[in-house]
């Protein structure tokens, strides 16, 4: 399966991001909480329905309600 487009919307620290994956090998980098490991997770709980973080609002973008959130993918 690949992951061939993400989108997300008020999750974590992305108020807005939409990227395209090319078939391949990926490398995110980047300085301290600039949101490698929001992405990371994204792709988890699109692959799982559940977060890596345990239960709670580990999906939810602090002080926002659950329906506000969202992260559509197109899988190839």
């Amino acid at each position: 399966m690949h992951l061939a487009h993400l989108r997300l919307r008020d999750f974590q620290n992305y108020s807005r991001l939409d990227a395209d994956f090319e078939p391949g090998f990926h490398v995110l980098l980047g300085r301290n909480a600039q949101g490698k490991t929001n992405l990371l997770e994204a792709m988890h709980l699109l692959a799982t329905l559940r977060s890596f973080r345990g239960v709670g609002n580990a999906s939810r973008r602090a002080g926002s309600s659950a329906d506000a959130s969202s992260a559509p993918a197109r899988m190839r």
